[in-house]
């Protein structure tokens, strides 16, 4: 089998499989139900995955390969590009919440196996956006500091936000993501303080 063939037939498993598992539930879906659902036998589905947390690994690993992506093209001013980030991040959450539900539902022993494999690739990932924050301090849009603490703190400002709308607790616009993006970037560049 051609290796494109391979990875497109990978990927529509994927999203199939996170279908079944929102649908069903992680603890209800069976590897019968997305080898189904993909058109395809259990037996077949094997030759692409192990077990179902097989399966949800490389939904998460496919979901952070896109915000990568995503975030890889982006261009202009340096604070446009953090202003794009932010966005993205949001756009991000937004579209890929019933996998943030989904992990409320998974064992957290399944969890624990992927540990390892999950930080790594965060930590990737968080490098990365100090690797953009360190440009920022260069361009003076950021005042002299750790570009990882920077990083972390962008990312804990759009995390919690998110985390504020699984709890429906209140938080600010939620609805208007280029408002919300706005806010967030005011409060990350400007503090909370008023300027005098």
């Amino acid at each position: 089998m051609k290796k494109e063939t391979i990875t497109r037939r990978r990927k529509e498993i994927i999203k199939n499989a996170l279908e079944v598992f929102t649908e069903k539930g992680w603890e209800k879906a069976s590897l019968e139900d997305i080898a189904i659902h993909s058109g395809l036998s259990k037996p077949a589905l094997y030759l692409y995955f192990k077990n179902k947390e097989d399966l949800l690994y490389a939904i998460v690993d496919s979901t952070l390969t896109s915000l990568e992506e995503t975030a890889s093209h982006i261009s202009g001013s340096t604070k446009e590009k953090l202003e794009k980030f932010v966005y993205t991040m949001i756009s991000f959450y937004e579209k890929n919440s019933t996998l943030f539900n989904l992990f409320e539902h998974v064992d957290k022993k399944i969890m624990k196996k992927y540990h390892k494999k999950l930080k790594k690739r965060l930590f990737y990932c968080i490098s990365s956006l100090a690797k953009f924050m360190t440009e920022c301090i260069k361009d003076k849009v950021l005042k002299p500091a750790s570009p990882m603490f920077y990083a972390i703190s962008l990312i804990g400002l759009i995390n919690s936000n998110f985390m504020m709308a699984k709890l429906n607790l209140p938080q600010t616009n939620s609805d208007d993501s280029n408002k919300l993006t706005k806010q967030i970037l005011d409060l990350f560049l400007n503090g909370a303080s008023p300027h005098l």
